[in-house]
């Protein structure tokens, strides 16, 4: 681990994981098409001085490519506590890392709402975060 991720990680402690919004559409496809499993990440942020809280919400859309079988999006709020003053320049340097706890419930949430829509076909997404883009 990195040594400014865990001196960050001192600094937070990680308080509720929400899900705020949730879009899922089936999509009718032929099942000889090859597939290529698509995730996006972007996310906005807002630290609270006042309160001490970091609020960061990321947005999953899952899709495929060609377009087919399903499309997902997800919205969190991944809400982090803290004492002493974080740089927001700290907490950009480890988004990714920070966002790991709410791409775990993602990667869960996923395959549920997957298996459903799809009739049984389970489809997990690696509980990884590579972000496209910073704003929502």
């Amino acid at each position: 681990m990195d040594k400014g991720f865990e001196q960050l990680l001192r600094k937070l402690n990680l308080n509720n994981i929400y899900l705020l919004e949730v879009s899922a559409k089936a999509i009718e496809t032929k099942e000889c098409e090859d597939f290529k499993l698509k995730v996006e990440w972007t996310y906005d942020q807002k630290v609270d001085d006042e309160k001490k809280i970091l609020n960061i919400r990321p947005k999953c859309k899952m899709y495929f490519e060609p377009e087919g079988l399903c499309n997902l999006e997800l919205v969190y709020s991944v809400i982090y506590t803290y004492k002493d003053k974080i740089a927001e320049s700290e907490i950009s340097k480890h988004i990714e890392e920070l966002l790991v706890p709410c791409a775990n419930l993602n990667s869960l949430l996923v395959g549920q709402i997957t298996e459903r829509i799809m009739g049984g076909s389970l489809i997990i997404v690696p509980p990884n975060v590579k972000l496209v883009e910073k704003t929502l």
